[in-house]
């Protein structure tokens, strides 16, 4: 069992708090995947096309994937070939989120503490707050320490897919609220007065803007179909690694 960390926005942290986020879907990249038996294997991430890659699984005798991983041809060789790419996590491992954290002065010692930026929940040593160790008010969730993670997530599944592979019960699970969430409103009213809409379902289209919030810009977005990492997982513990 191994550890890794999870950036997560506020509202992946809400949603996974609230309970409505038992997924999460992030792009083939060195960060969550590696190149399996090769050396140098970081400057190679440039190279590889991952547009032309093929998937394969293996399977135990009683039908539970094992292994899963991408083939993908390496350009600018004048014998490409293909590497194997693996994703990071596997089926056991622990998840800690990253979120953000403020700075809050309502410590009833009048010292400030650290709180998270999703809730307002203070982070806890025991039953202490902690203090704010930083000089600027803000801690970006990518900044923060493992020291301060609070969710703890065990990986139930993983799977490499194309990000279009999505379903609307995946969407839903990926934390889209129908009863808060404007896409979906949008969507419904799309689809009332006959106009198509993007991802064919009011849950898809509210997952395609979410996405494209995230990757578009980064040339990963809906339209370009990326490989992802696709997790389910469970809530081990809001409490910290302790309550693991």
């Amino acid at each position: 069992m191994r550890e890794h960390p999870l950036i997560c926005t506020d509202d992946v942290v809400r949603a996974i708090l609230a309970g409505r986020q038992t997924q999460d879907r992030r792009p083939v990249t060195a960060r969550t995947c590696f190149i399996g038996e090769t050396e140098g294997s970081l400057r190679l991430w440039p190279r590889l096309d991952l547009q032309r890659a093929t998937s394969d699984r293996c399977w135990t005798a009683d039908g539970r994937p094992v292994l899963e991983h991408l083939d993908v041809p390496v350009t600018g060789s004048d014998d490409p070939g293909t590497l194997t790419v693996y994703p990071r996590i596997a089926v056991g491992d622990l998840l800690y989120c990253r979120e953000t954290l403020r700075r809050a002065d309502d410590d009833p010692c009048g010292e400030p503490i650290v709180t998270y930026a999703a809730d307002g929940a203070a982070a806890m040593d025991l039953w202490t707050p902690i203090r704010w160790p930083w000089e600027r008010p803000v801690r970006p969730s990518i900044h923060m320490d493992r020291l301060f993670a609070r969710l703890w997530l065990r990986v139930e599944w993983v799977r490499l897919e194309r990000l279009q592979a999505i379903s609307g019960d995946d969407c839903l699970a990926e934390g889209i609220d129908p009863e808060t969430n404007e896409d979906w409103a949008a969507a419904e009213h799309y689809q009332a007065g006959g106009s198509p809409i993007q991802g064919g379902s009011p849950e898809r289209f509210a997952f395609v803007a979410l996405w494209d919030g995230l990757y578009a810009k980064r040339g990963m977005g809906w339209d370009a179909n990326p490989w992802v990492v696709a997790c389910g997982f469970s809530v081990a513990s809001r409490t910290g690694r302790a309550g693991v």
